[in-house]
């Protein structure tokens, strides 16, 4: 036996002994022989060192059949006694005959076969555990409303995948097999961007790392429409959203797991939910607005505004036949702005972000920027139509938050019962009183001169209010204002506030003192350092005087700011071609300021959100002359601006 044969049989814990069959001599034994036995190797007849191969039957039998088997006990093993099956057999090597003897632990083999049972017992239990486990996944994939499946480093679709993936991708259709790019309808032809950025996708992330896989996830597409037929010959689009997991084995992606939602019914409830929101925001923004508004000023807003309207459909109405009318598109433009800053100064935020976007884009048309195209003109009307949608909203709203509030003790109370009369009643009311008066006049009944005197004082005096009355309501919008340019608030001294006015004219006065105060507080009053540099004191002075004389009613509005400098308003004159070199060295200070009515002209370094588009003079001036008066500016350099209208009296009286 060679040398290297003991060695490897010396590690095997089997006892192994070979002796020579005629004398028994031990011919070799491994370790575990010896150990067995608990002595070192000796060298001797094996029958002497196992007694009980010297019993006669034993040798007979081994000499009859070849094999004798025994059980023995008193060997030890790590100090405790254990029994042991020992096997003799006769076997031939190399030609010759020789015992050979195997021993072994029947305590450590029965432990084993218990231990494979055991093994085997728990390896069938976890397969038990692993198929109900499986079948709890594949009910829970089942029962999801996802599409879960996964794709190879080919790009196919698995054998398995969830149930509703068919629902997503259609009934009749078995997705494994199939390219993920097909199966999401991902072709060049449909959505080239998206079939390029999966394309590069797929063949960066199999066979990587980590690392791979977080550079190349962004090129994964999170989204994607999806037609998908209905069986009838007609399709729909749905909208898919995508998740991607990578399944590795060891440390290398082999395996990318799809998870598709469909959210397009979501996202349709997410819409109208959004729209829903959104229209509760912008209620409780107009009530927000309303809520700080004085009743009397809000319900001047809202008539000024419905007239604004009124002249913004009639300018489009014009327009829509005469498109090339350079005064139609002034005067739209004059209503839109003056529409947008009227809401700004009432703080009325729904009606300015609507009217500011018609302006731009009626200024587009106006500046030559943008052709007025039917398309345009139906655009602006849209525009004006939201606008009027919105003003009613605020009337309705203001119905309940301001006027609902002063009938159950708000802000402001009348001292009586207010009541609400027709303006054609009143006009009727005034023909008749003519009529009557006429009449009286020819019948000598001197008894009826008083009681008729104090007939016309009240039929006159019904539509008649205080011009102080008018001016205190834009007190508030003075402050409002200077706050808004950085400014301190401006004073306001009004003269002749007793003055009686028709109600009707104060109504379309509104929009001249709206221009006027935004001018003089914005381009007239200076900046505190300004002012106190020219000696002034750091607050400015706004002056409004109403006299009635001679049939007419004359209205001021003073600042005591920078004034107008002339030689700039003939270089604005000049550059924009409203005069000549030699027309304006004819002009007089009191034509060049009139300059400053014309449509366009400013004298502002930059436009704001006050003022400065050229549009406020304009404004005044228009609305002046349709009152069937007239508009002076007057101004000293350095010390001050008067704006100074002329309109008759009794003008809607004579209606």
């Amino acid at each position: 036996m060679t040398t290297g044969t003991a060695d490897l049989l010396d590690l095997i814990d089997d006892a192994i002994a070979v002796a020579d069959p005629e004398t028994w001599e031990l011919e070799t034994a491994n370790a575990a022989f010896w150990q067995w036995l608990k002595r070192p190797p000796v060298s001797g007849r094996l029958d002497s060192l196992l007694p009980e191969l010297q019993v006669p039957e034993v040798q007979a039998a081994l000499a009859e059949h070849g094999k004798h088997v025994w059980k023995a006990s008193g060997a030890t093993e790590r100090g405790r006694l254990f029994p042991a099956e020992f096997t003799l057999r006769r076997i031939t090597r190399n030609g010759q005959a020789v015992l050979a003897l195997h021993g072994r632990n029947i305590v450590r083999l029965a432990e084993s076969e218990m231990m494979l049972k055991s093994f085997t017992k728990l390896i069938d239990d976890n397969n038990r555990v692993l198929r109900r486990q499986k079948q709890a996944v594949s009910d829970l994939l089942d029962n999801m409303r996802q599409a879960i499946f996964m794709i190879n480093p080919r790009g196919k679709v698995e054998r398995e995948f969830s149930a509703y993936s068919q629902t997503i991708f259609g009934s009749d259709r078995a997705i494994a097999g199939e390219h993920i790019m097909a199966l999401l309808q991902l072709t060049p032809e449909q959505d080239p961007s998206a079939h390029e950025r999966m394309s590069f996708w797929l063949s960066n992330i199999f066979g990587g790392d980590d690392l791979q896989w977080l550079l190349a996830e962004e090129l994964a597409i999170p989204a994607t429409t999806y037609q998908r037929s209905n069986g009838d010959g007609t399709a729909e689009a749905r909208r898919l959203e995508l998740e991607y997991a990578p399944i590795y084995e060891d440390d290398v992606i082999v395996k990318v797991m799809v998870i598709v939602k469909d959210v397009t019914v979501l996202r349709r409830l997410a819409a109208e939910v959004t729209d829903k929101e959104r229209q509760h925001a912008e209620v409780l923004q107009r009530v927000s607005e309303l809520a700080g508004m004085d009743p009397g000023l809000f319900e001047t807003f809202l008539t000024e505004s419905g007239t604004l309207i009124d002249q913004g459909r009639d300018a489009l109405d014009h327009l829509a036949t005469t498109p090339h009318d350079t005064d139609g598109i002034h005067r739209l433009f004059r209503a839109l702005h003056t529409l947008k800053g009227n809401a700004r100064i009432f703080q009325v935020t729904t009606v300015q972000d609507r009217a500011h976007v018609a302006e731009a884009s009626c200024q587009a048309v106006r500046d030559g920027d943008r052709a007025l195209t039917p398309e345009v003109l139906a655009e602006l009307r849209n525009d004006l139509g939201e606008i009027e949608s919105v003003l009613a909203e605020l009337n309705r709203l203001g119905g309940e938050v301001l006027w609902g509030a002063q009938a159950d003790g708000g802000r402001r109370q009348a001292s009586g019962p207010v009541v609400k009369v027709p303006e054609t009643r009143v006009l009727g009311l005034r023909r008749a009183y003519k009529d009557l008066a006429r009449l009286i006049a020819g019948l000598p009944v001197p008894e009826l001169a008083e009681p008729l005197a104090d007939l016309a004082k009240a039929v006159q005096g019904l539509t008649l209010v205080p011009f102080g009355e008018i001016v205190e309501r834009y007190r508030p919008m003075i402050g409002d204002l200077c706050r808004d340019l950085g400014k301190p608030a401006a004073a306001l001294d009004v003269s002749g506030a007793e003055a009686l006015l028709d109600a009707k004219l104060t109504d379309r006065l509104g929009d001249v003192f709206l221009h006027a105060l935004r001018n003089a507080l914005d381009h007239g009053i200076e900046a505190p350092g300004d002012r106190e540099t020219a000696g002034k004191t750091a607050q400015g002075k706004i002056t409004i005087s109403c006299a009635l004389a001679d049939g007419a009613v004359t209205v001021e509005v003073s600042d005591d700011g920078r004034g107008i400098d002339l030689d700039q308003v003939r270089e604005i004159a000049y550059r924009k071609r409203f005069l000549t070199e030699e027309a304006l060295e004819a002009t007089s200070e009191t034509d060049l300021l009139q300059l400053l009515f014309r449509p366009g002209f400013s004298t502002a370094a930059q436009v704001t959100e006050v003022s400065g588009r050229g549009v406020g003079m304009d404004v005044i001036r228009a609305a002046v002359i349709d009152l069937k008066g007239d508009a002076v500016v007057r101004s000293r350099f350095g010390q001050g601006t008067t704006l100074r209208l002329a309109i008759p009296a009794d003008y809607y009286q004579r209606l």
